[in-house]
């Protein structure tokens, strides 16, 4: 089999049936497989999978797993050459399924692929990265990047490459449509799962890169993207998986001193956060629901002093 399609779903139930029905509409492409893990949504997808798609196969989680769990319960069953990992929140244009095999059967060196994202709208999305350094994460901490003019000078406070048009290799892709090679994953392991969302295709771009793979754009693909739909359903765990993500890749691939410096830059951005979630509160009642559970997860951060245990969410 050339390509199993690998979806982890929670509480997306109409996105979902969505992207089934653009994935099946790609006949061009070789022959392929349909995995959904679903991290016990409750919201009918499973009912609607079993009745409307009985093609696809089913992985149904007693709870939720979070997504580099359930992404590796798929890979393990997967029989394609190639394992698409595909947000549910995506709808795939024509001919891209075909474009995916295409190019990594042309460039064995390709470890991890990814596709070009684009919104509901058409317009292009950032889906090629650098690795992150403590410059740019300073930047992403304090939205500097919106602000600086991008130059030669100022190039290293941002982690998106100037065009996403690009055709060489890049540091890392986005993991709402990713392809591995699975000779590749045989080598560097799969998702590490200490990742509950976020941050998890990074680490594993990061691996890849260092197991001497390439990471590379994905040309001729299109993937429209709705964007974060399941992970704006808890915006507690949205809020605290954010920074607890960063940590762990932090930890694990750089030294302790920088470790250090990320504590305190995670530090005065949760405060910063805090009080500008706090003026939202206060005076907007729009948004008010939302600044609360925004108030919450970074309160819980402070509180915990960095405990990245789930139980400071309860």
């Amino acid at each position: 089999m050339d390509l199993s399609v690998i979806i982890v779903n929670y509480k997306t139930k109409d996105l979902l049936d969505r992207c089934l029905q653009s994935l099946l509409r790609s006949t061009q492409a070789a022959e392929f497989e349909i995995i959904v893990i679903d991290n016990n949504s409750r919201d009918g997808s499973i009912h609607m999978l079993e009745k409307e798609y009985p093609q696809v196969t089913l992985i149904k989680n007693q709870e939720n797993l979070g997504f580099a769990k359930a992404c590796n319960q798929g890979i393990r069953i997967a029989e394609g050459k190639y394992v698409f990992i595909l947000n549910p929140d995506t709808l795939i244009e024509d001919n891209t399924l075909a474009n995916i095999i295409d190019f990594m059967e042309s460039n064995p060196k390709v470890g991890i692929g990814g596709c070009h994202i684009y919104s509901r709208r058409g317009k292009p999305q950032s889906c090629f990265y650098k690795f992150p350094t403590l410059l740019s994460y300073f930047s992403r901490m304090l939205s500097l990047f919106r602000i600086l003019p991008r130059s030669r000078l100022t190039q290293e406070f941002f982690w998106e490459y100037p065009d996403d048009n690009i055709a060489r290799p890049v540091d890392r892709v986005l993991g709402a449509a990713m392809v591995l090679r699975k000779e590749a994953v045989e080598q560097i392991g799969l998702f590490d799962e200490r990742y509950f969302m976020y941050a998890e295709e990074l680490d594993l771009c990061y691996r890849a890169r260092q197991g001497g793979w390439e990471v590379y754009p994905i040309p001729d693909t299109e993937v429209i993207h709705y964007h974060q739909q399941s992970s704006l359903q808890n915006v507690r765990k949205t809020t605290f998986h954010t920074f607890k993500s960063d940590f762990l890749f932090f930890k694990k691939f750089f030294p302790q001193h920088k470790v250090a410096l990320l504590r305190l830059m995670q530090f005065c951005a949760i405060s910063l956060r805090l009080m500008t979630w706090s003026a939202v509160y206060l005076f907007s009642s729009t948004k008010r629901t939302f600044a609360k559970e925004k108030l919450f997860g970074y309160v819980k951060l402070l509180l915990s002093n960095f405990d990245y245990s789930e139980s400071i969410l309860k």
